[in-house]
């Protein structure tokens, strides 16, 4: 008699902390960039091809991550460099993204994307962004005129 509420009290404490685990891993599920992903076949996959934003948010965060370090491509719509910049401080909010009047990569590493030379960004344009294969590289999102 006794052995089978020793046997009921070790069940219920198993299934408590199972319960338990299963309840705390359900919060802790966090989708989004705080993974790191591997985008490098994307990156190359969609080069030279037309790309939607969400297409475009991939590249970003593969160029953020040192993952690509050259892309050229059309935009299958216009985009503002306030949409880069949301998209960039969603994968890295260290990073900031200002317009740059040349097409032409700075000396500095500064871990910054630089926009030229147009806002907006045209749909249907070549667009290329590029940067050096450095720590804290610039990023340059240039559009073709």
């Amino acid at each position: 008699m006794e052995l089978k509420y020793v046997a009921a009290v070790i069940v219920a404490f198993v299934v408590m902390i199972v319960f338990f685990g299963f309840y705390a891993g359900l919060f802790k599920l966090n989708v989004g960039f705080n993974q790191h992903v591997d985008v490098k076949y994307a990156c190359s996959k969609l080069n030279g091809t037309t790309i939607s934003k969400m297409d475009l948010e991939t590249i970003l965060y593969g160029f953020l991550t040192d993952q690509c370090n050259y892309f050229e491509f059309n935009l299958t719509e216009s985009l503002q460099i306030s949409e880069i910049e949301r998209i960039v401080h969603k994968i890295d909010n260290k990073v900031e993204v200002l317009p740059k009047n040349d097409c032409k990569l700075p000396l500095t590493a500064t871990n910054t994307v630089f926009v030229c030379c147009s806002d907006p960004l045209e749909q249907g344009k070549r667009i290329n962004i590029s940067k050096r294969q450095i720590t804290y590289s610039d990023v340059l999102i240039c559009q073709k005129e």
